[in-house]
């Protein structure tokens, strides 16, 4: 009777744990919001444009209410993130939206639902022509204040306006080669014990746009015969921003199907021969109506497997022998003649 009891409140431990840990996984997945994390716009001088927002209440059941700031924001990193500059006594920044975009300071989004956002962007009639970016900034609490909620995937959306006219565009290339991974920390590599398969490539804007950086990789053996085209250098399109140096990744595509070739699942090995290779880098940049500009740049690196290593190091072992075994005979030889004729 004791097990009997002893089994029913294990089942019911074992009910209630289950219970609890689904309700808060639920719980954890319906807080949120859901909203667009980039918006690029092409404005003249002195226009003004007006557009709506999409903001998506996650949670089923209860009402958010959305805190809305404009805030300038930066470059990270290398790999493109954005740093939102959030101090109360930022400085503006040289291509600063933030005084010509005008949006709602609060919004209440029901539950389950969506809200429109509406937001206008005025630029003066004297402005320069480049390109001018902020952030819309998102902070939401449920409508019965008992907590605040953690938001989807990113916390604001980026505003771009291109604006047409004589801009000034430069960019730099600092550095380009093969890696043994798509990772932004990783190092140009010479020599590979497999197969290559990623490329990546550093670029400066010292310019007033941000630009999105095209081109292609032509890969050559050391006879100068092409093995290998990689014809997307910026599969994911990925932006360069204003004062940034940022490093793009990519790789030889499995499939050139555009849906698929900024997905990592898609990179396939180069299948190389061993030997000693050269990829040349063509990056096109240029916007606003401008001349295109060209960056070239070219890396060397060497494809040595292990198992080609071994197999040439026995080819060299059994010519040194044969070539020992040679001379020992024809040494023997000799000597036998001239015993011979003695």
């Amino acid at each position: 009777m004791k097990n009997m009891r002893l089994k029913v409140l294990l089942v019911l431990s074992a009910l209630t744990l289950i219970f609890v840990g689904f309700h808060t996984s639920v719980s954890a997945q319906s807080n949120g919001l859901g909203i667009t994390p980039k918006q690029s716009y092409t404005m003249q001088a002195g226009q003004t444009a007006s557009n709506t927002l999409t903001l998506t209440n996650l949670n089923q059941v209860v009402p958010l209410t959305v805190h809305i700031n404009v805030v300038d924001f930066e470059a990270k990193d290398q790999s493109g993130s954005a740093k939102l500059l959030q101090a109360t006594d930022q400085p503006q920044t040289p291509w600063s939206l933030k005084p010509y975009l005008t949006i709602p300071d609060t919004v209440t989004v029901p539950a389950g639902g969506t809200k429109q956002v509406p937001f206008t962007i005025k630029l003066p009639a004297n402005i320069g022509a480049g390109t001018y970016y902020s952030a819309i900034e998102y902070t939401a609490a449920r409508n019965d204040n008992q907590q605040q909620v953690s938001l989807a995937a990113s916390t604001a959306t980026l505003m771009f306006i291109n604006v047409p006219g004589n801009v000034s565009e430069l960019m730099t290339l600092e550095g380009f080669g093969f890696t043994n991974n798509n990772q932004n920390d990783s190092k140009y590599v010479t020599l590979f014990r497999h197969q290559p398969e990623y490329f990546a490539y550093q670029i400066k804007d010292s310019g007033n746009v941000a630009e999105q950086p095209a081109g292609s990789i032509v890969i050559k053996n050391m006879f100068g015969k092409t093995v290998a085209n990689i014809n997307n250098a910026n599969p994911k399109g990925q932006l360069v921003l204003i004062g940034q140096t940022r490093k793009f990744t990519g790789c030889n595509p499995e499939s050139t199907a555009p849906e698929k070739v900024p997905l990592d699942s898609n990179c396939t090995p180069l299948h190389l021969r061993p030997g000693f290779y050269t990829a040349n880098l063509v990056i096109i940049y240029g916007q606003n109506g401008q001349t295109a500009r060209q960056i070239t740049a070219v890396a060397h690196f060497w494809y040595l497997p292990w198992g080609w290593l071994i197999g040439i190091a026995i080819i060299l072992a059994l010519i040194i022998v044969f070539i020992y075994w040679l001379y020992r005979r024809l040494r023997h030889r000799r000597h036998h003649g001239r015993a011979h004729h003695a």
